[in-house]
C-alpha cells in the first residue's frame, strides 16, 4: 500500500484505507470487543461448543483491501477525502395562502 492514509464517509458508514500494517492492527484492537453472551454460554453450557461468537468485531475488511467502521469510530489516522452521506434540506413551502 503506498500514499498517506484516508477515509471516505458513505451510507454504510467510514471506509478507510491506505493503513500500514501497525494501523491495521490497531484499529482491529480498538472495534473488537469480547461478547458477553459468548462468556455467558461458556458458563453455563453443559456442551463444550458453541455457535457464539467470542468477540464482536465493529469491522470490515472490504474485497480491496480497505475496512468499513461504524460512523464515529475515533480513526486517528487519516484525512477526509469524501463525504457521499445523504444530507436533508428540508424546506417548509406554504400551500395555504394566508
Amino acid at each position: 500500500m503506498s500514499g498517506r492514509p484516508y477515509v471516505v464517509m458513505d451510507l454504510g458508514g467510514m471506509v478507510v484505507g491506505n493503513l500500514n500494517a501497525k494501523q491495521e492492527s490497531e484499529l482491529k484492537d480498538s472495534l473488537t470487543f469480547d461478547n458477553p453472551a459468548y462468556a455467558s454460554v461458556k458458563k453455563f453450557s453443559k456442551y463444550g461448543y458453541t455457535n457464539v461468537e467470542p468477540y464482536l468485531k465493529y469491522y470490515e475488511k472490504l474485497e480491496t483491501g480497505e475496512y468499513r467502521v461504524p460512523i464515529g469510530a475515533n480513526v486517528p489516522y487519516g484525512t477526509l477525502v469524501t463525504d457521499k452521506r445523504i444530507t436533508c434540506d428540508v424546506r417548509v413551502l406554504s400551500f395555504i395562502p394566508i
